[in-house]
């Protein structure tokens, strides 16, 4: 599953030999793209609109306790399989993978076999989306948004990303500086051949409430729940005016962590937090690496070896072994 702002095109935009879709199935296996809601792909709903406020009243946390498993059983039913063999998720494809498996382990435990995140988005005390945070688009108030009618913070119409699919084909070395400070593109380590073809899909949109609820973690420096106001929490959370965390000593799956040493975003300060310090059992953490990478490079890197090289034998390390097991 896709990060914020992106799509399920984030899988394949790659070049064909180096995209994650295509070298999955050329292993072997039936890979299925998800979309969240709220991206251009994920826009219906059976009686809401996206003018709507309450088509948009979500966040990551929704997208973990309810999308996840219905993508899950979705392809349970479609397969006839008993669970699927790894969920890989990128950036807020993790976040939403963390909090859903926390709040609802048996289901995750029991579904899922391998959960491999890709630059993984827990903590943010080090990124550098902090400054932005603070200064930008996430200190927008609730109240606000609303009387706005704005839920789509950062959405562009297909035209705006024509445009500028156009400007970073004819000028990649000027689009990549751009890029660099908002979705921490490194021409470095990323291929830009591709750039072009990625901004003409980005930002595929996004909910605000998941900007807002990432901007509350920064703030609050801890992975909590969302904080709907003394009141509202109280109702929600059995009677506590504050957003509980999320216990992550809960999570079951066994899983496999590759950051970037270069990833602004994920920092590898914030990483080691997870690994370390939240709780998660350290007998789940099967493969822990750290590539040269920056963010955006687990999807559109030059070398996506760390893919073929360790992602794909510890899917078929861990199918082989439930397969024993069974």
């Amino acid at each position: 599953v896709h990060g914020i702002e992106d799509s399920s095109i984030e899988w394949v935009i790659n070049s064909e030999e180096l995209s994650p879709a295509f070298m999955l199935s050329r292993a072997g296996y039936d890979v299925w793209l998800g979309n969240n809601r709220g991206n251009d792909f994920s826009l219906g709903h059976e009686w809401l609109t996206i003018k709507d406020a309450a088509y948009w009243d979500f966040d990551w946390e929704e997208m973990g306790t309810h999308d996840v498993p219905a993508f899950v059983n979705y392809i349970i039913q479609e397969t006839n399989e008993e669970m699927i063999d790894a969920y890989i998720g990128h950036s807020e494809g993790t976040t939403q993978f963390f909090a859903g498996a926390s709040l609802l382990p048996e289901y995750y435990a029991a579904h899922i076999r391998l959960f491999v995140a890709l630059a993984p988005v827990v903590r943010l005390d080090h990124s550098s989306v902090v400054h932005f945070a603070r200064k930008g688009v996430l200190r927008f108030s609730t109240k606000l948004i609303h009387k706005l009618g704005i839920y789509d913070l950062l959405s562009l119409s297909h035209t705006p990303r024509w445009i500028m699919g156009k400007f970073c084909g004819a000028l990649p070395r000027l689009c990549e500086f751009i890029d660099q400070g908002f979705i921490d593109w490194r021409g470095e380590v990323d291929n830009i051949d591709r750039e072009a073809d990625k901004m003409a899909h980005s930002p595929a949109g996004s909910g605000w409430r998941n900007l807002i609820h990432y901007g509350q973690v920064i703030r609050a420096k801890q992975f909590q729940r969302y904080d709907y106001g003394e009141e509202e929490n109280q109702r929600r959370y059995d009677g506590s005016s504050t957003p509980p965390l999320y216990d992550l000593r809960q999570i079951e799956n066994p899983m496999a962590v590759y950051h970037g040493d270069l990833d602004a975003l994920s920092d590898p300060t914030d990483v080691a937090w997870l690994l370390n310090e939240s709780g998660i059992r350290h007998s789940l953490i099967i493969h822990q690496e750290m590539i040269h990478a920056a963010h955006t490079t687990f999807t559109i890197g030059k070398n996506m070896t760390y893919l073929s090289d360790s992602v794909i034998p510890l899917i078929e390390q861990i199918q082989n072994n439930m397969v024993m097991k069974s």
